[in-house]
């Protein structure tokens, strides 16, 4: 099955472990535009990342303030935005597995040119 994963990681958890602070935010039908994920990273990005001033000035009709950049990288298969200390992507990619372990939730994917995730 194909879909987008959304996750956000720890920038700081590049330095360590490939994978730790890896957190799954959602998964998007691969049925979505690149435009339209793109409008879930704001999204995302506007509710974890501003305070209630910021999303104001983002929200306006005329001239609003365009605080996040957000990067293809790819032919629209990786799509991230870096939030202060957190980066939040959408991968274009393979389910492989869905399971629980340990009381807790788990996804196995895989991702054209990225190792698997799990």
């Amino acid at each position: 099955m194909k879909a987008w994963v959304i996750t956000v990681k720890y920038v700081g958890a590049y330095k360590f472990e490939e994978r730790k602070g890896l957190k799954v935010l959602a998964i998007i039908s691969a049925r979505k535009k690149t435009k339209e994920i793109k409008n879930y990273l704001e999204f995302f990005w506007n509710v974890f990342c501003l305070s209630l001033g910021e999303q104001k000035d983002v929200s306006k009709y005329m001239n609003p303030n365009k605080l996040c950049d957000i990067a293809e990288d790819g032919c629209g298969a990786r799509i991230y935005t870096v939030l202060g200390d957190f980066i939040v992507e959408a991968n274009y990619s393979d389910i492989l597995d869905n399971y629980i372990h340990e009381n807790q939730d788990w996804l196995s994917w895989k991702t054209p040119d990225l190792p698997n995730y799990k």
